[in-house]
């Protein structure tokens, strides 16, 4: 009966484990999805503030505003355009991150 009751701990504690491993991969695969969406925002908003500098360029083209003014959107714009770059970079990161740990978990779920 001592085996048997062995096996059945050890039967325990890997049902356990694969619950904490499934729950967290849940956790990591929900992120992740985060990520995704936050990255597909920040893109939708590059484009747009690509769209804008086109527009911009195009005005300035047609000589349709003062230097200054262009000086001071370009300002705006780019600065807009680096904080997006940089949450970019920061939702690659967390995607990436969120990555790592899922394929983390699967490589330590029990065969």
């Amino acid at each position: 009966m001592g085996k048997c009751d062995g096996l059945s701990m050890e039967l325990h504690i890997a049902q356990n484990e694969t619950r904490n491993v499934s729950a967290e991969l849940f956790k990591s695969k929900n992120a992740y999805e985060e990520s995704v969406l936050q990255l597909d925002e920040v893109r939708g908003k590059t484009r747009t503030l690509s769209i804008e500098i086109k527009d911009i360029m195009d005005s300035i083209t047609e000589g349709g505003k003062s230097i200054h003014e262009i000086d001071k959107i370009c300002k705006k714009i780019e600065a807009e355009k680096l904080e997006l770059e940089a949450a970019l970079s920061e939702a690659e990161g967390a995607i990436e991150q969120e990555e790592t740990k899922s394929f983390v978990l699967l490589m330590n779920l029990p065969s």
